[in-house]
């Protein structure tokens, strides 16, 4: 396995632990981690402006579950990427250009796979 390849490996499943963790968190509790004080207290990253414009509502069930549903993902792909599944690189492509909604964190991770992922397949 490439230093590429293991890096996204890792960064994959960092991603997919930390939004199966808020996902079901929030099932569960009732909310997102969120700050617990000062100015963002309870407040939600920009990802939930983003798809409150799509028509998704940040705390239903349907987002705490494509949390869920996009940490699951995330967590196959980490694993495809470690033991070398033919044809995981491209699907980690398409799941992380799927993740650039979530905004600031996500998508910063889903650029870092994505620059990762591409530069193990063009050289």
């Amino acid at each position: 396995m490439s230093w590429n390849v293991a890096v996204a490996a890792v960064l994959s499943a960092a991603l997919g632990a930390w939004m199966i963790f808020d996902g079901a968190r929030a099932m569960i509790v009732g909310d997102y981690v969120t700050p617990r004080s000062g100015r963002y207290a309870g407040a939600l990253g920009p990802w939930a402006g983003l798809v409150m414009r799509v028509g998704i509502e940040p705390r239903s069930v349907a987002m705490k579950a494509l949390f869920v549903g996009f940490g699951v993902a995330w967590l196959l792909v980490a694993a495809g990427l470690a033991f070398g599944t033919a044809g995981i690189l491209q699907i980690a492509i398409v799941l992380a250009l799927a993740t650039l909604w979530y905004v600031p964190i996500g998508s910063a991770i889903a650029l870092l796979v994505l620059v990762l992922v591409g530069a193990e397949l063009l050289g």
